[in-house]
């Protein structure tokens, strides 16, 4: 339990430093052209998307009530890095601002059935799914730019998104542990994510 507090207190402490930052002008982090600007801009993609966000955030949530626990959102993360090489390598995808949304409703429909998804192949396999298409948006920011930054972006990315699925993870086994009635919360985010989806998938399509 202490190690979780700590590494939620330094998760909580990233966060708000990240969110800070990206306040800021954000030239740098929409289109970096060092490998300084790579690794901010990975580091801060995830925090000034919120449909991106809120998905880590759910992953997290979810590796905290299901059998599967981190494997979930590292599933998610290592398949973020084939959508960037899809979208880096030119390959094409149909509405992929439209398929985030959409994988945010889903997420939170089960959420809100409270009907985990077997493991290891339910999970797993959506959030492995869901990580190509975040990973093909997330592509959008360094398809000009050089290896390097390319590199240093990557990294920054998996940190990010590694960090905000710790934070909801750890804040869950926490909550678990003082109170089990906290299970009834789910349902509460499930309808949170569904509501910012189907905002989201509306903005895209309307576009």
């Amino acid at each position: 339990m202490r190690w979780y507090l700590g590494a939620l207190r330094a998760s909580l402490i990233w966060l708000a430093s990240t969110v800070t930052v990206s306040a800021a002008p954000v030239d740098h982090l929409l289109q970096p052209t060092n490998l300084m600007d790579g690794l901010l801009s990975g580091l801060g993609h995830p925090v000034i998307g919120i449909d991106h966000m809120a998905f880590v955030l759910a992953l997290g949530v979810a590796a905290g009530f299901t059998r599967s626990g981190f494997r979930i959102p590292l599933a998610f993360i290592a398949s973020t890095i084939i959508g960037i090489g899809l979208h880096l390598t030119r390959g094409t995808m149909p509405y992929p601002e439209a398929l985030v949304a959409l994988s945010l409703v889903v997420i939170g429909v089960v959420f809100l059935m409270r009907r985990h998804l077997p493991w290891p192949r339910g999970w797993l396999a959506f959030a492995f799914i869901a990580g190509i298409v975040h990973g093909y948006v997330y592509a959008e920011a360094i398809v000009e730019a050089e290896p390097i930054v390319r590199g240093s972006y990557l990294m920054g990315l998996a940190i990010s998104q590694a960090l905000l699925a710790l934070v909801s993870k750890a804040f869950v086994d926490i909550m678990l542990h003082e109170d089990q009635a906290i299970r009834g919360g789910v349902r509460v985010v499930g309808g949170v994510l569904v509501a910012v989806g189907i905002a989201f998938l509306a903005a895209t399509l309307h576009a």
